[in-house]
């Protein structure tokens, strides 16, 4: 395990940046590299928003978990939905797709977005723009944090699979990996 660092040792605001070659020959400069990418100690936090956060935004969120894990990320991410359904699972068709790629949300239940959240959050990644439409309404301080995650891949949206067939729901959870990996690539390398 790689030991804390402080802001007086090092001071990075991006995994991206390059230092200069007098700060890489420093003998008591205290930085860590793991796998080539440079550990930022202030994590990246990502919120995923979608409708009643029980479908596209917890695969996103677990999505991002796994991923996180298998490179070594300082990453924490979230999920959560504007229509505020508070304590459901995750759609039983979600839970499968989920599986099906290696990764589980069982365990994920529903909450509603809210102002701790979005003050929380570095990145708040939406599935429609009507969610974004929502969150500038009603929150405050995010319009710079809020990226539509399917833009990432070309998309306009990534569509609401409920109440569609398990088909739906593998090609929507096809669409948010190729979301995140574009977001992932772009954030982390």
């Amino acid at each position: 395990m790689l030991a804390p660092v402080s802001a007086v040792e090092l001071i990075v605001v991006h995994p991206s940046l390059h230092f200069s070659a007098f700060q890489r020959e420093q003998k008591s400069l205290s930085y860590h590299i793991a796998k080539g990418i440079l550990m930022n100690p202030k994590p990246t936090r990502l919120l995923f928003v979608c409708s009643g956060n029980i479908c596209r935004s917890p695969l996103a969120h677990g999505w991002a978990i796994h991923e996180t894990e298998i490179r070594n990320l300082n990453v924490e991410s979230d999920s959560a939905g504007t229509l505020m359904i508070e304590g459901h699972p995750a759609h039983d068709h979600t839970v499968q797709v989920c599986r099906e790629a290696g990764f589980s949300i069982e365990e994920h239940r529903s909450k509603g977005i809210t102002q701790t959240l979005v003050d929380w959050a570095e990145y708040i990644l939406v599935m429609e723009t009507h969610h974004a439409s929502y969150i500038r309404q009603h929150f405050n301080d995010c319009d710079d944090k809020i990226m539509l995650l399917g833009s990432l891949a070309g998309m306009m949206s990534i569509p609401d699979p409920i109440g569609k067939d398990l088909g739906s729901y593998r090609e929507n959870r096809d669409q948010i990996q190729r979301s995140m990996r574009v977001l992932f690539s772009q954030l982390f390398g």
